[in-house]
């Protein structure tokens, strides 16, 4: 049940006591002390039961906000990772295309021999 249904089933639950106890009133003039005490028990149980709903639905969003945590940690860390590997890719290509400069730098040196 949600909070909103089992907060709406309290409140009629607490229209039903007052409708009771004015009842009650109204046939003997005041509340029977055992009914107060009744009534009390009753308020209790039922603030025991939306406090022990909200704390189950509290824990709830606890664990939901620990797996946002990790999957954000787990994000990160992916990215990092892709980043160093595309980092670890330019690397390779810029010692390629030092050896490729360094080829193409010989390659004119000899022509410029030849034509001179």
């Amino acid at each position: 049940m949600s909070y909103n249904a089992f907060a709406i089933v309290s409140v009629l639950e607490g229209n039903a006591i007052l409708i009771h106890m004015e009842h009650m009133e109204s046939i003997n003039g005041s509340r029977p002390a055992s009914f107060e005490a009744t009534q009390r028990e009753r308020v209790t149980r039922v603030e025991e039961k939306i406090c022990a709903h909200m704390e189950a639905e509290l824990g709830e969003i606890r664990k939901e906000v620990e797996l946002i945590k990790k999957l954000k940690l787990t994000e990160h860390i992916t990215v990092k990772r892709n980043i160093e590997k595309a980092n670890e890719a330019l690397e390779k290509e810029n010692e390629i295309l030092r050896d490729m400069s360094a080829r193409l730098r010989k390659l004119n040196e000899t022509l410029m021999k030849e034509a001179a």
